[in-house]
């Protein structure tokens, strides 16, 4: 006697023939696991369509997605490239706030609270998990895309959008070297005119009348219209020192602010929303080009220029006056005490408006 089974064909208990009893029943809900789109049979039942939003954007609906160009699938996951930048734009604001405004951790404070006041939480801002069940699109499948058009993977694309903040991140703790150094951009020119010119440790000292330790022997003053007086005879420092020791001293600076404030690599990294120093660091160099400490560096130069820019303008201003620190301003700027600065002006200021005033404009936004 051969056995019929009524689970398979035939009348069953939801009142359907000759069918199979995996097409009967209610459609059960999406499992999250399926980015194809096409219907497809799960356990118990026809899995329902999700949105998927990422595929208009792309283009890959149906059979066209087997009849794009190469050209045509770039353009695809270049606009969904684009959609993954304005979710990461957005979500940068509410990660600068949230570092602006740290969680109390002294003895009144209450740590461990609830998650969302935990500081990795503010600081996250959008995860590669969120945007694909935004996007409705699989991990996978964006990597496969993201891979396709620039060799990285969706999780790498991510971190480079993050990378933006750093720069904010590090010129505020630039500013704040700075400002702690020499004030604000040209208030320490005002410094320079009270100092007594130095000479170079390269002239030989002469014993005075009492047989005491000798002093440096002052070099004439030239008051000269075409030859005037050099950096290095009157702070005793040759061409392009200046630059030099300025920038070790703003280093020097940023350091020790950073050692009293806490201001570790990592602490940094776990602010703009990386997992660790090392994924910060792998950011810097696929979109840059250079370390993390490469670019506070760059960032330290330009910062030096525009205040030596800036304090070339304010000697210039106080060159016009007609009290001490005017006599000194004309000698710093290199002309005799008793000119002014004439027109055509030749100082830093003056040459960087002329060649570069929009880096001027920038650096005046940024820095006062």
């Amino acid at each position: 006697m051969q056995l019929i089974s009524h689970q398979q064909v035939g009348l069953n208990r939801c009142g359907a023939y000759w069918r199979t009893c995996r097409t009967k029943g209610p459609e059960s809900a999406p499992t999250g696991r399926r980015d194809s789109g096409a219907s497809g049979a799960s356990g118990g039942g026809t899995a329902a369509r999700q949105n998927e939003p990422w595929r208009r954007w792309t283009g890959m609906v149906g059979g066209d997605a087997e009849r794009l160009t190469l050209k045509q699938r770039r353009r695809g996951v270049r606009r969904l490239i684009k959609q993954i930048e304005r979710k990461m734009a957005e979500s940068l604001v509410n990660q600068l706030a949230a570092m602006a405004a740290p969680p109390e951790c002294g003895v009144r404070g209450r740590w461990g609270g609830d998650i969302d006041g935990w500081r990795r939480t503010q600081t996250a801002g959008r995860s590669l998990e969120s945007i694909c069940v935004e996007f409705g699109i699989s991990k996978p499948r964006l990597n496969a895309l993201t891979q396709e058009y620039c060799a990285l993977q969706a999780q790498e694309v991510i971190d480079g959008y993050k990378l933006r903040g750093l720069k904010q991140v590090l010129l505020a703790q630039l500013r704040e070297a700075a400002r702690a150094l020499w004030d604000r951009p040209g208030q320490f020119a005002y410094k320079l005119c009270m100092r007594e010119p130095e000479l170079p440790p390269s002239l030989e000292r002469e014993e005075n009348d009492g047989g005491s330790a000798g002093r440096f022997r002052m070099p004439p003053r030239r008051s000269s219209r075409c030859f005037r007086t050099r950096p290095s005879e009157f702070f005793g420092l040759e061409e392009g020192d200046d630059e030099h020791i300025r920038l070790a001293e703003l280093l020097g600076k940023l350091d020790e602010l950073r050692e009293a404030n806490g201001w570790s690599a990592a602490g940094m990294a776990m602010s703009l929303g990386f997992t660790s120093a090392a994924s910060l660091r792998r950011a810097c160099l696929n979109v840059m080009g250079r370390t993390p400490a490469q670019l506070e560096r760059i960032l330290a130069r330009e910062l030096v220029a525009y205040y030596l820019a800036a304090e070339s303008r304010t000697i210039r201003e106080i060159a016009f006056r007609d009290d001490e620190y005017g006599f000194r301003a004309r000698e710093i700027y290199g002309i005799t005490a008793e000119t002014v600065p004439t027109e055509p002006y030749c100082d830093r200021w003056t040459l960087n408006e002329a060649a570069s005033k929009a880096w001027l404009e920038a650096m005046e936004k940024e820095f006062g």
